[in-house]
């Protein structure tokens, strides 16, 4: 085994050229792809589930009971994530538009929590930004609606939360690299393996190694040839 692993290595070592020509192809070919990916916005916003203020105090008991089934939060999230509301949204922005397919508005709930999450994403930084402004009346319209005793309180200010988000470059380039020396080396083992096959081949047969001597050669005097 350690023989096997010493002959790999060497090989390696032997045709480090070829390792590093592939490792620089694939790095260089990752790099191209990941810049040809276009850069995204999001723009990511909070809001609280909480009893409506216009109730009475019983109600507002039974409304943070209710707050207590992890249904309720869901569903808020399952409306505010369908095409309607990205539909709608779209519409509220000035000048309005219409939804592109590039779009996506989702909405989460925070674990073991009465806070919902929404995340809007797009190729342009200010649509995205009018879509997270115009989202905040259509929430706050939607809890009410589906729920009066609920309404929505947004944690995070109106307008906060947009970032760029692109492709991982750094988790690219670790990766390009781990694959190039991977690549590099299987070539390199099989590259060292041929030439040395071709290279016994291209041996005469009557000068091939025969019991540890050449089987042209005459056995010194005193050896009897066999």
């Amino acid at each position: 085994m350690n023989e096997d692993l010493a002959r790999i290595v060497f090989a390696i070592v032997r045709r480090w050229w070829v390792v590093l020509v592939v490792s620089i192809l694939v790095l260089g070919a990752v790099n191209w792809r990941v810049a040809e990916i276009p850069t995204r916005y999001e723009a990511t916003s909070q809001f609280a589930i909480i009893p409506n203020e216009s109730l009475g105090q019983d109600d507002t008991l039974r409304a943070l009971g209710l707050l207590n089934n992890d249904t309720v939060a869901a569903t808020f999230a399952d409306v505010l994530s369908s095409t309607d509301t990205l539909i709608n949204t779209f519409a509220a922005i000035e000048p309005p538009a219409a939804a592109g397919d590039d779009y996506e508005l989702t909405a989460t709930v925070e674990p073991q929590s009465n806070v919902v999450r929404i995340s809007i994403e797009g190729p342009e930084e200010a649509v995205v930004a009018a879509l997270s402004l115009a989202v905040r009346p259509l929430v706050e319209s939607l809890v009410i609606d589906i729920y009066d005793v609920f309404q929505a309180r947004f944690l995070t200010p109106a307008d906060g939360g947009l970032e760029a988000v692109g492709p991982p470059q750094s988790f690219a380039l670790i990766a390009s690299v781990v694959i190039g020396l991977g690549m590099g080396s299987l070539l390199a083992l099989w590259l060292d393996s041929m030439l040395i096959h071709r290279h016994m081949r291209s041996f005469p047969s009557d000068q091939r190694l025969t019991d540890g001597r050449p089987s042209g050669r005459k056995a010194p005097s005193g050896e009897t040839t066999v």
